[in-house]
């Protein structure tokens, strides 16, 4: 097969900017395979952020237009380009401590910056999984029930706090689900940030937080079934873990996890490539260890991460926490990763006040990760590229070999922020044992004993190992306590955000505690060692053979550079990201076997690099030093080959046809609300027909139903016919089909006027529409859908219902044996909840009189309708699909008789994403939850998630489907699109046709 080239037009000068000027010599290869695991699902929600509920100067960190509680278009946007499936609110200790529901969704007196109803907007408009959390410190489980009640229990009489929702302008539950119990709980409320006015400081002991956490999540269930509580853990083995797990390890639905990496600001070859395993190596453990405690079947949100905050600007930064990522995806037990923070307030990924916002290199690799990660992640095996120590680093500098740090200091003791000790008692023994007397039962979540060591080397030649043997004896034995170790950086924590620590110890017996600290690269020399008691209790704390050596660092061995694999459910598509660990350009090869559907080769592929100047570059100064660009990459023989630049990471996607989804502007009219479209063709034209307005809302007076024809497969649109237009009247197209002599038939609704009603229109040219029929309204919210040609009858399908009156619900068949010119109605359920009701449905003739259809379910969160008829329609059996990823979808349904394939197309509103579905039809009319996963052909582009989708579908005289849709990037604005593409008929071993 001749090499296809793909995205090759990256200019030689840009090229040139992402490789360095490195000798002549060979360029090391690596060589990425398909492993042969099963893979596992991957789950949006760990690609997250965290926002604020407080912020600066009015503005929320930039979230917040000035004097408003309006949310900043520009960043909205960002967050849909990023591709975030999580935002968490309302942000660590100071939004979550002190937080009042009632009062922070604007029900109750002054509310902060950006309160919970503009932070779930922001969560629609970005199409992101809220994550919610609550005080442990203040509120009572009533008041939590009454905050879930209001966030997701329907606007009736009922539920007083769903009708205060509404009255805050959101009729519709918001269907938020998770929720944290606190944040960050096991070290209280010690900040002097938390003594003000009426929330004094308090601890919360373990064993309070527990039967607290109970309590809370009896009465949020009770408020709603679905809510997902989650547990805050401390880490390092502490006492909070131990009994919050011990005692929460078979209730809590997911425990919460904070971690940031130690990401230096220089790094050598070398110790730039152990960042990552020893970051992964962390992660790792870490997780097992709360799986050994709470059970296989512990889940996991890991609600802050990035790096510290004096390291997370650089690209470094941005690729380690590219890094996590992976990690998060690839295990089963992260159910939400959120990074600590969107914008500003130091951490943000983006960076800016008012108007001169920055993408910072983690923006970038957030946004590289969500785009070339797909619904599987496969594994993956690489080979060759490998990196070894020959820098000479991890020498240990003259004179340090062997050397304690520590001998000679002298300990300072102290409480924080008071001039003398009143609290604590310092005894060095004589067999040099440091004992610390703790003499009351005074809650402490701080530093009581100190050493500074000046003087030492620093950089990266090493690393420091603190070692000891530590252990308590508690006064009480009722009332343990704990206590670790800390190596900081010696101008401290505040002024580095630059430390490392050992895991907390608690009991009678000696413990061996050792952990390693790696400087930052412009220390002068300096480390502070410290010693913490958190929690209460009186008694004391014991360190023995207390030794501070420089150690060599980790030599990094194994390949440069790291691979994720991921495919489509249906394996039609795969998309990879790769990252370059090495200080050295790296020749990757991959081969697709085994990738994509039926093991066939890629054909095709496009990809884009991450890459800057150098490793801890960042868009400080310049915005753009670090960026997306085009990757060039070639496909040959099923293998994709691209030269990935040093300290870089890439995303490459791959498909095994050359035939791609193709996306056009059917109609778009600025200040025009375009929208509901229909597909159907007239020979070999296509005719789209639509609806033309000022905003959302069918029956305004004056919107219009349009055609538009194109004669070149949908390329090139003609100037619009009017099919009803009146000052007078709202008309929208609702259905489309054929006659028996193959024409184009249009269901219309039509407000106003002296006789509204449904009207029927037919077409030979999709250029003159003549009125064949009439039908008045029978019954509010009536509405016709696509019109079915069974063996010579035309049939529609009907449903009626005003979305809130229970009893009005109705769906039924329209049926016509004269082309159309006249209609009988007949119902065939009534009565029925608001949850069981199908609506805007679409069906298919299968032959032999079967029909499957698929129906709309207007319950939040539930899953698609199948309607299915072996009688051709004279009786119907309703039953639940496996399809949940809808948010209020209108889907459609093409069926081909050649393969029995059947396609779904439906959009996700509030993702932005257009997706398709293959299966046998005969699998899926006898087993409606066997649908397979889905295909994204196309993504919006809308601010509101009830600003798009609608498709309709139609297959065109070559073969390709055609998919009629809109979206609406900003209001009034909103466009038609078509997309066309070839279906997907390789799913299906072989014919299975009912005939």
């Amino acid at each position: 097969m001749e090499a296809r080239e793909v995205n090759c037009s990256i200019p030689t000068v840009a090229m040139a900017a992402l490789l360095p000027l490195v000798p002549e010599k060979a360029i090391a290869e690596t060589r990425i395979t398909v492993g042969r695991g099963e893979g596992v699902p991957f789950r949006r929600e760990v690609v997250g952020a965290n926002h604020l509920a407080y912020g600066k100067n009015g503005l929320g960190y930039g979230m917040i237009l000035p004097a408003s509680h309006d949310l900043d278009p520009q960043l909205v946007a960002w967050q849909r380009e990023i591709g975030f499936g999580s935002l968490r609110y309302p942000g660590g200790c100071g939004g979550t401590h002190r937080f009042e529901w009632k009062r922070n969704a604007g029900l109750e007196g002054a509310y902060s910056v950006m309160g919970v109803v503009e932070f779930l907007a922001m969560c629609e408009e970005s199409g992101a999984t809220p994550i919610l959390g609550i005080s442990a410190h203040r509120g009572t489980p009533q008041e939590a029930a009454e905050y879930v009640e209001f966030l997701n229990a329907p606007a009736d009489a009922a539920h007083p706090w769903a009708q205060r929702r509404e009255e805050r302008g959101h009729p519709a539950p918001y269907d938020a689900v998770w929720f944290e119990y606190g944040n960050e709980t096991y070290h209280g409320m010690t900040c002097s940030t938390y003594k003000k006015g009426n929330y004094p400081v308090r601890e919360i002991t373990p064993e309070e937080y527990c039967d607290s956490y109970v309590a809370f999540r009896e009465a949020m269930r009770s408020a709603d079934p679905r809510v997902k509580l989650g547990a805050p853990l401390c880490g390092g083995g502490s006492l909070w873990d131990r009994n919050v797990l011990a005692r929460l390890g078979g209730i809590a639905d997911f425990f919460v996890v904070h971690s940031y990496a130690n990401v230096p600001e220089r790094a050598d070859g070398d110790a730039f490539r152990a960042l990552f395993d020893e970051r992964s190596e962390y992660l790792r453990r870490r997780f097992d260890e709360i799986g050994a405690a709470a059970g296989p079947r512990a889940r996991i949100a890991v609600t802050e991460f990035g790096a510290r905050q004096t390291q997370h600007t650089t690209l470094a930064a941005a690729l380690v926490n590219l890094s996590t990522l992976m990690d998060f995806a690839a295990d089963s037990r992260i159910v939400h990763a959120d990074y600590w923070q969107f914008v500003n307030e130091g951490f943000g990924m983006v960076r800016g006040e008012r108007g001169a916002f920055v993408k910072r290199p983690t923006a970038w690799a957030f946004q590289l990760f969500s785009r070339n990660t797909l619904d599987l992640i496969v594994e993956s095996v690489v080979a060759g590229g490998a990196v070894c120590a020959a820098s000479g680093c991890p020498v240990v500098p003259a004179g340090w070999a062997g050397r304690n740090a520590i001998e000679g200091v002298s300990f300072r003791y102290r409480e924080e922020g008071t001039a003398e000790n009143t609290g604590t008692r310092y005894t060095l023994l004589p067999d040099g044992t440091h004992r610390l007397d703790f003499l009351d039962n005074r809650h402490s979540n701080f530093y009581q004993l100190s050493a500074l060591l000046k003087g030492v080397p620093t950089g990266c030649q090493c690393r420091w190992r603190v070692s000891c043997d530590m252990w308590t004896l508690p006064r009480d034995p009722a009332q343990p306590i704990e206590a670790h170790l800390e190596l900081v950086d010696g101008r401290g924590w505040g002024a580095t955000k630059s430390a490392a620590s050992g895991d907390s110890v608690s009991g009678i017996d000696p413990i061996h505690v050792s952990f390693d600290y790696m400087p930052l690269d412009d220390n002068p020399g300096t480390l502070l060692l410290r010693f913490r008691r958190t929690g209460a209790g009186a008694g004391s704390v014991f360190v023995r053979d207390l030794r501070v050596e420089a150690v060599p660092k980790a030599v990094p061995s194994g390949p440069a550079v790291r691979a994720q694999l991921s495919a489509s459910a249906s394996r039609s598509l795969g998309a990879c990201v790769f990252i370059n660990r090495s200080f050295e350009p790296q020749a990757i090869r991959f081969d697709t076997a085994g990738l994509l559907a039926g093991g066939a080769p890629a054909t095709s592929a496009e990809g884009e690099v991450l890459s800057g100047p150098h490793a801890y570059a960042t868009n400080e100064e310049d915005p753009r030093a670090v960026e997306l660009r085009p990757l060039a990459v070639s496909v040959e023989g099923g293998v994709v080959s691209f030269l990935l630049p040093p300290h870089s990471a890439a995303g490459v996607r791959v498909s095994c046809s050359a035939d791609k989804a193709e996306t056009r502007v059917v109609a778009r009219e600025p200040g025009r609300y375009e929208c509901w479209p229909f597909v159907e063709t007239a020979g070999d034209r296509i005719v789209v027909a639509y609806s033309d307005g000022e905003r959302h809302n069918a029956g305004e007076r004056g919107r219009g139903v349009f055609a538009k024809t194109s004669d070149d497969g949908g390329r090139n649109w003609s100037e619009p016919v009017a099919v009803v237009q009146s000052p007078e009247l709202g008309a929208t197209a609702v259905g489309k089909g054929r006659d028996n002599d193959g024409r184009m038939l249009l269901w219309t609704r039509i407000y106003g006027g002296d006789e509204p009603g449904f009207y029927l229109f037919r077409t030979a040219d999709g250029k003159a529409f003549e009125r064949i029929s009439r039908l008045p309204f029978f019954g509010k919210g009536s509405q016709i859908m696509d019109v079915v040609n069974i063996d010579g009858r035309l049939v529609s399908l009907f449903f009626t219902g005003d979305y809130k009156t229970p009893g009005t619900f109705t769906w039924g068949v329209l049926e016509s044996k004269d082309d159309g010119a006249t209609w009988t109605r007949r119902t065939v359920e009534s009565g029925m909840p608001l949850a069981d009701w199908p609506t805007e449905p679409a069906f298919v003739h299968l032959g032999g009189g079967r029909i499957l259809g698929i129906a709309r379910t207007e319950e939040p969160g539930g899953r698609l309708f199948s309607l299915v008829s072996a009688d051709g329609g004279m009786t119907w059996r309703k039953l639940r699909t496996n399809i949940s990823d809808v948010a209020n979808s209108t889907p459609t349904l093409l069926f081909d008789r050649v393969t029995g394939t059947v396609s779904l197309y439906y959009y996700e509103r509030g993702k932005r994403l257009l997706k398709r579905r293959t299966a046998s039809a005969k699998a899926v009319f006898l087993n409606p939850e066997s649908w397979p996963g889905p295909e994204v052909i196309a993504r919006g582009d809308e601010n509101r998630p009830t600003d798009a989708g609608n498709p309709n579908a139609a297959t065109l005289p070559d073969g390709r489907h055609a998919v009629a849709w809109y979206s609406g990037a900003r209001r009034p604005d909103a466009t038609v699109y078509m997309t066309i593409l070839s279906p997907r008929l390789d799913t299906v071993p072989g014919k299975e046709c009912f005939e």
